[in-house]
């Protein structure tokens, strides 16, 4: 299991920039998705930083799965809505 994204606040962009800086590595580039094994995929809960926390060739790329993922939780949040109203 790889983590990339760091605590960000996003209302004081000084502090932002600061955080990245400190968590720059945190970043899903191609070369720690290489590290991974080959069957590997990448997710993410979206909205995603493109840039700051994924690469496009990440997120766009063959080993991820993020919109698949996205799609699925539509399902997943009515099924449990359905279930709490019953």
């Amino acid at each position: 299991v790889q983590i990339f994204k760091p605590p960000v606040g996003e209302d004081d962009p000084q502090l932002a920039q600061e955080i990245f800086d400190r968590y720059k590595d945190w970043k899903a580039t191609p070369e720690y998705i290489a590290l991974a094994a080959p069957n590997a995929i990448y997710m993410h809960c979206l909205p995603a930083d493109r840039s700051w926390e994924v690469e496009d060739e990440v997120i766009d790329g063959p080993q991820s799965v993020v919109f698949d993922e996205a799609e699925n939780r539509l399902h997943v949040q009515k099924a449990v809505m359905s279930l709490v109203m019953r």
